[in-house]
């Protein structure tokens, strides 16, 4: 490492903060420049919407504790809105919350671009997932000529499997493809 030694002085209260800032900077590598970088950085991934890491959060929280309690206002959106997209049982239903999360944003919200971006974000990141591609595209549908539960869930090889729920005694399963039944099968 290499420390460069100020010159002695008389040391007041300021230029002795001023020299200790001096020394961690260069113990630390840091510089004005850089911190002002990585704040710009930080200000930049969170109005694209991005999930900041908990470093990032870190960094707001010692050095910008405003824009860190506007960072954590959006990620805890980020995460309630992952949650009802994770709970959703089809294509249709995931399309349906991201309309209302981003129908209730007030106009007067002063980090409304900010957290529509954050939406957005989410929604792209799960629609990518493997839970979202499972998804049937509508609701499972309800048998009411028999009052039971017919749930529709699509297989990968692109056929659908039909699950009818009775009165608890036992289930039945159907496979399905575009022109309706083509097997059965029964749990018991």
């Amino acid at each position: 490492m290499n420390f460069q030694f100020l010159k002695k002085e008389k040391v007041g209260e300021n230029s002795f903060r001023e020299c200790r800032e001096k020394l961690m900077d260069q113990l630390l590598g840091t510089s004005q420049e850089e911190e002002s970088t990585k704040q710009r950085r930080i200000e930049s991934k969170l109005s694209s919407g991005e999930k900041l890491t908990g470093a990032e959060l870190s960094y707001l929280r010692r050095n910008n504790p405003k824009l860190y309690a506007r960072a954590l206002r959006i990620q805890h959106k980020r995460e309630s809105v992952l949650k009802k997209l994770e709970n959703c049982r089809s294509k249709k239903e995931v399309e349906e919350v991201i309309t209302f999360e981003l129908g209730s944003i007030s106009k007067r919200d002063p980090d409304k671009a900010i957290i529509i971006a954050a939406i957005k974000n989410v929604e792209k990141e799960f629609k990518e997932t493997n839970q979202y591609q499972r998804l049937p595209e509508k609701e499972p549908k309800t048998d009411q000529r028999r009052g039971e539960d017919i749930w529709y869930f699509q297989k990968e090889d692109g056929t659908t499997l039909a699950y009818s729920i009775g009165n608890g005694e036992y289930q039945e399963t159907y496979e399905l493809d575009s022109e309706g039944c083509i097997g059965f099968n029964q749990e018991g």
